[in-house]
């Protein structure tokens, strides 16, 4: 009988997060059709995932995040993809009951579990869709400031405490069950953004069909985070700011000056951060 779920892993200079993770995988209590794409790794990712019941694809050269789920997707032989972060662990259960709750809600666009960090402590991965007055609220440092307002942090859903389920516009893409049909249909991540915002960018165009994700913390799938961002930093920054823009840009008006002007901003605060860490 063929999975429901296919889980799609791309990694990037990751192996022993990865192995970690495919455990898991192989660990579930139903069976999970695994994909991993590595993206040109120098740390031997791909020969640790060459083992029984994963498919592989190595590729000579880093394609960025979107275009290689995009590809791992299109092979994909399951009902429901599961885009997984190698530095994310499932449950034995955990893709069971994501893909039990998106059979139950015909109606949702995704499912998402609750990531907490090794320490347990719960990781605030909800979001709603981002606008000019958030990002505004961001570099001002006011989300910050005062991070359970939902006013100046309604980006960031600072009034909601991640506990209770829950229908949200975005999620965390670290572990994120969709319809294959759904992705195909809406083209999948827009490689235009290959790194960062390719998951608020398919979040909108989700909800603008009306489909959100389902928030459901009764799954706990632990995250360590940012495993290969961490290892090129300053170049991470650069590539968060300038998707940002391009965001906004995308679902904003031609003639924009209130734009422009945030988008200097973010040419600005991006050298800040990677200068002061504790301006992030």
């Amino acid at each position: 009988m063929a999975s429901r779920v296919t889980a799609v892993v791309v990694s990037y200079n990751t192996r022993e997060d990865l192995i970690r993770c495919l455990d898991h995988l192989d660990d579930q209590d139903e069976p999970v059709e695994i994909i991993v794409f590595d993206n040109a790794s120098e740390d031997g990712s791909a020969e640790a995932a060459r083992r029984p019941g994963v498919r592989l694809f190595a590729s000579p050269a880093n394609q960025g995040y979107a275009s290689a789920n995009n590809q791992a997707a299109r092979k994909a032989r399951g009902k429901y993809i599961l885009f997984l972060n190698p530095d994310a662990f499932l449950p034995p259960d955990g893709a069971r009951r994501l893909a039990d709750a998106l059979d139950a809600n015909p109606d949702l666009g995704g499912v998402a579990p609750q990531l907490v960090g090794e320490d347990g402590a719960v990781q605030r991965t909800c979001r709603r869709l981002p606008t000019m007055r958030d990002l505004l609220f961001e570099l001002t440092g006011l989300s910050r400031l005062v991070p359970r307002s939902g006013f100046f942090n309604r980006w960031k859903m600072g009034t909601f405490d991640h506990r209770e389920e829950k229908k949200v516009e975005q999620v965390y893409a670290s572990c994120w069950l969709l319809r294959k049909r759904d992705f195909i249909e809406l083209g999948g991540f827009d490689t235009r953004f290959p790194i960062f915002f390719n998951d608020v960018d398919l979040s909108h165009r989700l909800v603008e069909r009306g489909k959100y994700t389902l928030y459901y913390p009764e799954i706990r799938v632990i995250h360590r985070g940012g495993t290969s961002v961490k290892k090129a930093r300053t170049r991470s920054i650069l590539a968060s700011h300038r998707s940002f823009y391009r965001y906004l840009k995308k679902y904003g008006h031609r003639f924009n000056p209130p734009l422009w002007l945030l988008g200097l901003l973010l040419c600005v605060a991006a050298p800040m951060r990677v200068l002061l860490p504790e301006f992030s």
